[in-house]
C-alpha cells in the first residue's frame, strides 16, 4: 500500500521560510520612473561647480524644502564629477547654476474591473445541470505623480542665468503621496543620466526596500 509522502520537519521549515521570504519580497513598492535628458556642447567647456536656485516661481533660494531636495541629489553630482551647493553658498566664481523645479500631483484615482466566469452546478444524475454565472470585482488605486527638473547653466556676470547647458526631467508614479519617497525613487535613475544627452525617454521600474539598495530594471515602450 502506498503511504502519504512527508517531509522531514526541518525541511518542512526550511520550505515555509523560503516561501514566506517570497511572499515578503514581493511586497517592496514599486514606482514607475522615466527620464528624458539633452545636453548642449557648451557643457563640455563649463566647469564642475553649480549653485542650487530655485526653478518654481516665488521659492525663494533658502527655502527648507528646496535645501531638502538638495541634499538629497548631491551625491547624483558627485557621482557625476559635479559639485553641488546650496544657494548663496559659493562666492560666484568659476561656478554654474543649475535651476531646481519638483512638485507632486493630487491624487490620482482610478478604477479598476475584473470580470470572471464562475461554474454554478444544481441537480444529481442525469438531471446535473452546470450554469456560469457572470461575477465583477472592482477596486481603486490611488497614485501620485512627482517631478524633478534640473536645468544647468552658465552663470552671467551679475549672478543671473547665462547660457543653457543641460536639461534632466525625471518623472515618478507610485502610490505614496509624500514627495521624498518619491525621489527616493528617482534618485538612481537621476544619477544615471544627470547632464547627459538622454536621445529620447527611458522608462524604469524602481523598487525600494529599506534592508536592500533600489533595484532598478528598464524597460521597453513600444511606440506603436
Amino acid at each position: 500500500m502506498n503511504r502519504p509522502h512527508t517531509l522531514p520537519g526541518s525541511a518542512s521549515l526550511l520550505l515555509l521560510c523560503l516561501l514566506l521570504l517570497s511572499w515578503l519580497g514581493g511586497c517592496a513598492p514599486k514606482y514607475h520612473v522615466a527620464v528624458d535628458s539633452l545636453r548642449s556642447d557648451q557643457a563640455d567647456e563649463a566647469g564642475p561647480v553649480y549653485e542650487a536656485r530655485p526653478g518654481v516661481t516665488g521659492m525663494a533660494d533658502d527655502d527648507l524644502t528646496l535645501q531638502a531636495v538638495v541634499t538629497q541629489i548631491e551625491p547624483c553630482f558627485a557621482a557625476r564629477g559635479y559639485t553641488l551647493e546650496q544657494a548663496g553658498k559659493t562666492d560666484g566664481k568659476d561656478s554654474n547654476l543649475v535651476f531646481i523645479s519638483f512638485g507632486i500631483s493630487e491624487p490620482d484615482v482610478r478604477i479598476y474591473t475584473t470580470v470572471s466566469y464562475v461554474p454554478h452546478t444544481w441537480g444529481r444524475g442525469r438531471f446535473r445541470h452546470t450554469y456560469w454565472v457572470r461575477e465583477e470585482d472592482t477596486w481603486t488605486k490611488v497614485f501620485y505623480h512627482a517631478g524633478l527638473l534640473l536645468e544647468g547653466c552658465t552663470r552671467t556676470a551679475d549672478g543671473k542665468r547665462g547660457k543653457n547647458l543641460w536639461r534632466t526631467e525625471v518623472r515618478c508614479t507610485g502610490q505614496d503621496p509624500d514627495f521624498r519617497t518619491l525621489l527616493q525613487a528617482m534618485l538612481p535613475v537621476l544619477q544615471e543620466h544627470l547632464g547627459k544627452d538622454s536621445s529620447g525617454q527611458h522608462y524604469y521600474l524602481v523598487t525600494l526596500d529599506d534592508e536592500e539598495p533600489p533595484v532598478v530594471e528598464e524597460k521597453e515602450v513600444s511606440t506603436h
